[in-house]
């Protein structure tokens, strides 16, 4: 009994470590991006200074920058390949500038990235990165 017992044990834990090997990942994430409030205030305040610039593009900018809405994105994970994108909205606010976040799309599979851009799309090579023991200071942080 205490062999058959083993046997059985043994037997579940070679499937289940067959398949924590074999199953592909997959899943969805979404998220917003925002701008930050700090941010805004300063750049507002910024704007507002500037003589140069009209009353009326002050206003067009800081409404633009007050009511922006968030931008919503997606990452398609399956397998060895992920696209991401940022999701399309229809906004009534014409100088909405959003997150500010970027809305490329990028495509992975493997080793390789294709990004869209207005000019097309953009294929990236992977960078063959060599680990040495050289440190560099940036400010007060070591890098490594």
């Amino acid at each position: 009994m205490k062999k058959l017992l083993k046997t059985v044990l043994f037997a579940c834990a070679m499937v289940v470590i067959s398949n924590v090997y074999t199953q592909d990942i997959s899943g969805i994430v979404r998220y917003k991006g925002m701008l930050n409030r700090k941010y805004v205030d300063s750049f507002i305040t910024a704007i507002e200074s500037k003589k140069e610039v009209s009353m009326h593009i002050k206003q067009i900018v800081a409404d633009g920058h007050l009511n922006a809405t968030p931008d919503e994105y997606t990452l398609n994970i399956k397998g060895e390949e992920s696209y991401y994108y940022m999701e399309p909205k229809l906004s009534e606010n014409p100088y909405d500038v959003g997150s500010k976040a970027g809305g490329n799309s990028f495509y992975t599979k493997k080793d390789s990235i294709i990004t869209e851009s207005t000019i097309g799309y953009i294929l990236h090579k992977p960078i063959n990165w060599e680990i040495s023991q050289e440190t560099k200071k940036l400010g007060k942080y070591t890098c490594y």
